[in-house]
C-alpha cells in the first residue's frame, strides 16, 4: 500500500523517539524510511558563544562578527546533523 514513510526530524531534543516509531510504522507497512533534518534558526548559540560574538563585534566589527555567527551555527548544525543520523542508524539496527 504505501512505498515510503517520511520521517521529519527537528534539531531540538531527542529524535530516537521519532525515528523508532517511523520505522516500526515502516516495517509493520513493508514500506521505506526517508528522513530531513532541518534545524529551526541561526540564533541558537550558547550563552558563552553570545558572548565570543559580542566581543568579536567590539573588537572587529560587525562583519567579523556575523562571520562568527555561521561558523558558530554551522559547527552546532553538522554536530546535531550527525547526532540524528547517528540515532536513525540505531534505530535501523533495532
Amino acid at each position: 500500500m504505501y512505498k515510503s514513510i517520511f520521517i521529519p526530524l527537528s534539531s531540538n531534543g531527542d529524535q530516537a523517539p521519532v525515528l523508532a516509531f517511523g520505522a516500526a510504522m515502516a516495517d509493520a507497512l513493508d514500506a521505506q524510511v526517508e528522513y530531513v533534518f532541518s534545524s529551526k534558526s541561526m540564533t541558537l548559540i550558547q550563552e558563552e558563544q553570545s558572548e565570543q560574538v559580542a566581543a568579536m563585534y567590539k573588537k572587529e566589527g560587525y562583519v567579523a562578527s556575523q562571520k562568527l555567527i555561521v561558523e558558530l551555527y554551522q559547527h552546532q548544525f553538522k554536530t546535531r546533523a550527525k547526532q540524528v543520523s547517528e540515532w536513525f542508524s540505531y534505530v535501523k539496527r533495532s
